[in-house]
């Protein structure tokens, strides 16, 4: 890890693009490097206790505990009770003075901050202005994953200038770096010396370089080889597949429950076959669910299908974020 006195970097993405994966290598690593890594929630921004119980500041002792000289905790538990709006940029630059990494994922969320107290909003941006500024008496990092909406959320929060080394979104792996990781779950976790091309080539037409899919598709391969003897037959690769499909399936309801299935079906029958190469229009999409739902509805749907993951955009225009999850929708609310 490296930082001169602090940053916000952003990392973003379609759902299984291997966010959550990559801030648990990022914290791993700046352990190793001395920094203090801590995962927070987004409220936990907006909440100045919550900000000192995740950095491990404590609770106020009992009195017989307390000496002349208060400790530091309690000199902080003092001056965040007294103080009619305490600051979180206080609480994150007191204290500690080892580098610190702030981890949160799921940071679209902190769209919500629009719902609390303006004093709350205003305590938040100046949170956001002093780390990317660095201007807490100490190198802090402020690692935040989330959907492809990340970047909105943080302009409206008065973050937007981003150099393109703070500024990483990601999406489905290289074909070779794809092998590779499969290769290594058989080869290495399995610790099978066949050829594994067969199996290799098998997963990567399922998974299509969505590290989330990857991951599942080559643990199972790994988990079943180690069980049966680490032979690699016809029927173990079906087994495999299915095992899969299965998982993928599992994970693309969750991502979708919130939504009805005829407002999942609008959606799926507004915009192009998944491996068309052609984008959908935002028009195409806006007319079909105002057809059914109505303008003030409509709008509220289609920016849910954007915050939840389910549609993203690039220049060309919107699309399923993943093959597989277009396929998967059709199959279950296209017309028969």
């Amino acid at each position: 890890m490296e930082s001169g006195d602090g940053t916000v970097f952003l990392v973003y993405g379609a759902p299984g693009a291997g966010k959550t994966a990559l801030l648990d290598q990022c914290r791993e690593r700046a352990e190793k490097q001395g920094w203090n890594a801590v995962r927070i929630r987004t409220d936990t921004l907006l909440n100045p206790r919550k900000m000192m119980r995740a950095l491990g500041y404590g609770k106020i002792p009992s009195i017989d505990t307390i000496s002349v000289n208060l400790s530091d905790a309690v000199k902080m538990e003092i001056m965040t009770s007294k103080a009619n709006h305490p600051h979180t940029s206080d609480v994150v630059g007191k204290r500690k003075k080892k580098p610190l990494l702030l981890i949160m994922d799921e940071s679209q969320k902190l769209a919500s901050a629009h719902e609390h107290p303006i004093e709350r909003r205003e305590d938040l941006e100046g949170l956001l202005e002093d780390i990317h500024n660095g201007e807490l008496n100490k190198p802090v990092i402020l690692l935040a994953a989330g959907l492809a909406t990340t970047p909105s959320v943080f302009r409206s929060l008065g973050i937007s200038r981003f150099s393109e080394k703070y500024n990483i979104k990601l999406g489905p792996l290289s074909k070779n770096s794809e092998r590779a990781v499969i290769f290594a779950w058989i080869t290495k976790d399995a610790n099978v010396t066949e050829d594994p091309e067969e199996w290799i080539d098998a997963i990567v037409k399922e998974t299509h370089g969505w590290a989330r899919h990857v991951h599942s598709y080559a643990r199972h391969a790994s988990e079943y080889l180690k069980a049966n003897g680490r032979i690699m037959t016809p029927d173990g690769l079906k087994a495999v597949l299915e095992l899969g499909r299965s998982g993928r399936i599992q994970y693309y309801e969750q991502r979708t429950d919130e939504f009805y299935a005829d407002q999942l079906q609008c959606l799926i029958e507004s915009i192009p076959d998944a491996f068309s190469g052609i984008d959908a229009d935002m028009q195409d999409i806006m007319s079909a669910l105002i057809n059914k739902y109505g303008k003030k509805e409509a709008k509220n749907l289609f920016d849910s299908f954007i915050e939840k993951g389910i549609l993203e955009k690039n220049k060309d225009g919107l699309f399923i974020v993943t093959p597989s999850l277009h396929s998967w929708l059709v199959d279950e609310y296209g017309k028969n």
